[in-house]
């Protein structure tokens, strides 16, 4: 039997512990990254959806914005554009311009390139390959094109399937399958561009204004529903940076997220 005093230290102790387990249950809500300011807009072409939302670290005070296109993988025509190889950079068409002349209802930036505006790693324009895979560890994957349309992405490791174009990226985000491809973080924020396919067969084009590769890769594992879709099998990541861009066509002037440079390459897509 308890005395009083045993009575009073088992309360104080136990009354202790239940306030520093609501501390830090209340302290972890509070600091927990957040959405904030989602939009959505549907209906698009091809029965795409676009979302526009701020993810929110307290801890940091910073903002994270992320533009998100989804669409049924069949809806719409892919095609990767190339600039020819003696393009200089500062001839080179924006992204935006050949989409809106293209009439896409979408496009974003792909792959790698040099210094002297020249594609990075494996090149298949037309059928023919231009130029050979890199066996570089960062580029990994592979955007894939076939004659139809339509869009596939493939691991290095794997057979390359016969195709119209394609273009070396990497890496992948979420390998094949569905498993996080990304294991630690190195802090480097910048802007990030993205193109994933989902188990129930839908593309998802991504851009990211400042996050590590882990980061995003964390947040499309545990949290695929804030970009609109139910589990992501497998991301591939683009040339980020300066060279991220996103065109949605909204019919208007204010319809993207503008590269801050031209880029060699991307993808784009229209109707069947």
């Amino acid at each position: 039997m308890k005395t009083p005093s045993h009575r009073v230290l088992f309360v104080i102790t136990a009354g202790t512990l239940l306030a520093c387990l609501c501390s830090f249950f209340f302290w972890n809500r509070a600091t927990a990254p957040r959405v904030i300011d989602l939009e959505v807009l549907s209906n698009l072409r091809g029965g795409a959806t676009y979302r526009v939302f701020g993810w929110h670290n307290p801890l940091s005070d910073t903002t994270t914005w992320l533009h998100v296109v989804v669409f049924p993988d069949n809806a719409l025509k892919a095609g990767l554009w190339f600039h020819p190889p003696a393009t200089e950079p500062g001839d080179a068409q924006l992204l935006h311009d050949v989409a809106r002349s293209d009439g896409a209802a979408f496009a974003i930036n792909s792959g790698y390139f040099t210094d002297g505006f020249m594609p990075s790693g494996l090149v298949i324009d037309q059928g023919i390959q231009m130029q050979p895979a890199s066996d570089e560890p960062v580029l990994s994957g592979f955007l894939v094109v076939s004659e139809d349309g339509g869009l596939q992405l493939i691991p290095r490791s794997a057979e390359l399937p016969p195709c119209e174009s394609a273009i070396q990226a990497g890496p992948f985000l979420i390998d094949p399958g569905g498993t996080i491809g990304i294991h630690s973080d190195d802090h480097r924020s910048q802007r990030r561009s993205v193109i994933a396919t989902t188990t129930d067969r839908r593309i998802v084009l991504i851009v990211a204004d400042a996050m590590s590769l882990y980061q995003l890769a964390k947040l499309l594992h545990e949290r695929p529903e804030l970009f609109g879709v139910n589990q992501i099998d497998r991301a591939l990541n683009l040339d980020g940076g300066p060279s991220t861009a996103l065109y949605v066509d909204l019919g208007g002037p204010f319809d993207s997220v503008p590269a801050t440079e031209p880029v060699h390459n991307f993808v784009l897509f229209g109707e069947r």
